[in-house]
């Protein structure tokens, strides 16, 4: 079992893809010379993990282990149909930050990773008896008195073995956390108020009446630009790091950002290029274009500037915070999306695990990583504005 989460870990810290077919879960290695995907292993998604509930105690098999780093960008609203899907178990709210920092190497250790402990030993039981009996006996293990209880017999042996067998296959969909978490999706809710709407016209239609309080209560939503130019004062700004020695700086940040390409700052230097102070970025989402503005100091940002603020890339000292005039690290990344980008094979910053920050790695020898690594950047990014933006 912990061969299988390892397995699992070592692809996610490699950036090897894994997919989910037929109730399989399969691997792949990338091809150093063609990049194409070459398949290393396919397991059943049924397998068990050594990952466990931290509510039930039960074990998450490897199809919900899959399923829940493969998207564990999305809001729970939007992973839920992602697992009815594939068919996989939900990982719960409480255990998926959890998982998600152990598969991506952020936590070295979790006490939720662990072997079971052998059973103890019961009474030899005839296992086709068990078989046919589950339901029936484990009902009669359910009403039993507590005098019925005492009198334990070789049949009371086999019910309570047919019920383990019965709540061994049980799973927890959804527990007292998970039921007081919110979707930040209300599609189906607005669905309903347009239907309501429809009919209230209908209605108005047909009789001089006054038109109804409802009409006047349910607020339109705007699409995510038009949200965005009325709460953003100015055009959005994502802040990077000032040392041209960091992975992503003012020489290189256009070329990831907006093409999804990495170019090391010694390449672009031998280029003859220079460090502006600012620098403009589009990039296109949805089949809308939205405009961005990059800089590295915030020493002579204006304060609608200070309210356009909405992401910076971290380079791991606090010292790059220090002409903020929000409170690190608490207020700005409550305020700013937080995204650190380290190379693949560097010892990842202590500090940066204790921070609310998104953690991205860039290969230093295969570009082709290079674009999903910018869209997981503006997943997240706009993953912050909306919820920032709509509420």
């Amino acid at each position: 079992m912990t061969d299988v989460l390892d397995q699992v870990r070592a692809a996610v810290i490699a950036n090897r893809p894994m997919e989910v077919e037929a109730g399989e879960v399969i691997f792949f290695t990338i091809n150093t010379d063609s990049g194409a995907k070459e398949v290393s292993a396919r397991l059943p998604g049924d397998t068990a993990t050594a990952f466990h509930s931290k509510a039930t105690k039960k074990s998450y098999d490897l199809l919900a282990v899959v399923t829940c780093v493969q998207y564990a960008d999305l809001s729970f609203a939007e992973y839920l149909p992602k697992c009815r899907a594939v068919q996989a178990s939900i990982v719960s709210t409480v255990d998926k930050k959890e998982l998600i920092a152990y598969l991506k190497g952020d936590i070295d250790t979790s006490v939720q990773v662990y072997e079971p402990t052998s059973a103890p030993k019961r009474k030899a039981v005839d296992e086709s008896t068990a078989v046919t009996s589950d339901t029936k006996d484990a009902s009669l293990t359910v009403a039993s008195s507590p005098s019925k209880k005492a009198k334990e017999t070789p049949e009371t042996d086999v019910q309570e073995e047919a019920l383990k067998r019965i709540l061994a296959r049980e799973y927890t969909h959804r527990d007292r956390t998970t039921m007081m978490t919110t979707p930040k999706s209300f599609e189906n809710v607005l669905s309903i108020f347009e239907t309501l709407l429809k009919e209230e016209k209908d209605k108005m239609d047909k009789s001089s009446g006054k038109p109804s309080l409802l009409m006047h209560q349910v607020k339109q939503v705007l699409p995510l630009k038009v949200a965005m130019k009325n709460k953003i004062p100015d055009i959005p700004i994502i802040v990077v790091p000032a040392g041209v020695s960091d992975l992503i700086n003012m020489l290189n940040a256009k070329d990831f950002l907006e093409d999804g390409a990495y170019i090391t700052t010694a390449q672009k230097k031998s280029e003859g290029c220079r460090k502006s102070a600012s620098i403009m970025i589009n990039y296109t989402d949805n089949e809308e274009t939205y405009q961005f503005r990059v800089v590295d100091s915030v020493l002579r940002l204006q304060d609608k500037e200070w309210k356009s603020i909405v992401g910076v890339i971290v380079s791991g000292q606090m010292w790059q915070f220090k002409d903020w005039k929000w409170n690190f690290p608490m207020e700005v990344f409550k305020r700013a999306c937080g995204i650190h980008i380290y190379s693949h094979g560097t010892t990842l910053n202590e500090e940066i695990k204790k921070w609310d920050v998104k953690i991205l790695m860039i290969h230093p020898h295969k570009r082709h990583l290079d674009k999903v690594a910018a869209r997981e950047f503006w997943s997240h990014l706009f993953a912050h504005i909306k919820h920032r933006v709509m509420v």
